[in-house]
């Protein structure tokens, strides 16, 4: 009787490796050197350079997985029927249920700032993307009157501190979770802020 192979899963080090650095950050462990990374990761230091040139280009590669996943939740949002206030609390639910999802990434891509050698990264223009997809709602909002006339700037910057205060607050451990949990207080929060009068 032949003996029977079985074939073991090949696993994907590149995602080993953006999510090793995901957990470290999230972690506050900070990423001291490549060789961190590949032992968190479980691969050689060798095997990261087959798919990123620098610990830099590593961590933009991060930042950036972790916020596109982000953004890809929000952005039927803005194609929805119904009001703008529906889709902020939408906004703020998902936002809450994603970081109960992935604490890690959650933590890593909004909450702390990854070091490049030089200073923190450069928000990307994925991580951009994310408040001016939110700035868009926001107009839509004012344009049928929903909401008071701010620059669009100030009203991403006024709704992410409302919205992200209660992540920070759990993984600070000044706050117990889910934050799910405060999903009702921290969108009455941020629609007070928001809402026109």
């Amino acid at each position: 009787m032949p003996v029977r192979r079985v074939n073991k899963p090949v696993r994907d080090t590149k995602s080993a490796l953006l999510d090793a650095a995901v957990r470290l950050v999230a972690r506050g462990d900070g990423i001291s050197s490549m060789r961190a990374i590949a032992r968190e990761a479980g691969v050689t230091e060798g095997a990261i350079y087959k798919h990123f040139s620098s610990k830099d280009a590593l961590l933009e590669a991060a930042t950036e997985q972790v916020v596109a996943r982000m953004l890809d939740e929000k952005r039927p949002l803005l194609d929805r029927d119904g009001t703008v206030h529906d889709a902020i609390r939408a906004w703020v639910e998902i936002t809450l249920a994603s970081y109960d999802a992935e604490p890690d990434a959650f933590t890593y891509g909004l909450l702390a700032r990854p070091k490049r050698v030089d200073g923190p990264i450069a928000p990307t223009e994925v991580f951009r993307s994310q408040g001016a997809l939110f700035a868009r709602l926001f107009e839509r909002g004012v344009a049928n009157g929903e909401c008071r006339p701010l620059d669009p700037d100030l009203a991403v910057a006024l709704f992410s501190g409302a919205m992200l205060s209660v992540p920070r607050a759990i993984h600070e451990g000044r706050l117990a979770g889910p934050a799910a949990d405060y999903a009702e207080p921290v969108f009455d929060a941020a629609w007070r802020l928001l809402a026109a009068d």
